[in-house]
């Protein structure tokens, strides 16, 4: 009955999502970007920078000393211990996962096999 359910709710839920995407594409778009693209080339947009660009010369390898916060970058030798990590965490899931649904899969056949009786003539 429950799997019923949530068949019924993946129907339902594809068929809206298609209803969604023909109303997307019925709107017309094109009006929109002819206008701007018209406006582009006739140099009729507003280009007034609204905020202060400043900006240092210097050498490329300058931007590996470019100060950053704490927690959300890593240095370039950071990156392969990182990558190690993730790797071995990676791994670690997927042995878990596969002895999970090798576990199950036999708890499934013993139970299938175990109530398959012959039938009786």
């Amino acid at each position: 009955m429950v799997v019923a359910i949530l068949i019924m709710l993946v129907v339902l839920a594809v068929i809206v999502s298609y209803l969604c995407l023909l109303f997307l594409r019925s709107r017309n778009m094109t009006g929109w970007v002819s206008d701007s693209v018209a406006a582009w080339q006739a140099d009729e947009l507003d280009v007034n920078d609204h905020f202060d660009v400043h900006m240092i010369d210097g050498r490329l390898g300058d931007l590996a000393d470019f100060p950053v916060d704490a927690g959300g970058t890593y240095s370039p030798d950071e990156i392969g211990q990182v990558w190690n990590e993730v790797v071995s965490f990676e791994r670690g899931a997927a042995e878990n996962i596969t002895v999970s649904a090798v576990s199950a899969a036999g708890k499934f056949r013993r139970s299938a096999a175990s109530s398959a009786t012959p039938e009786e003539a």
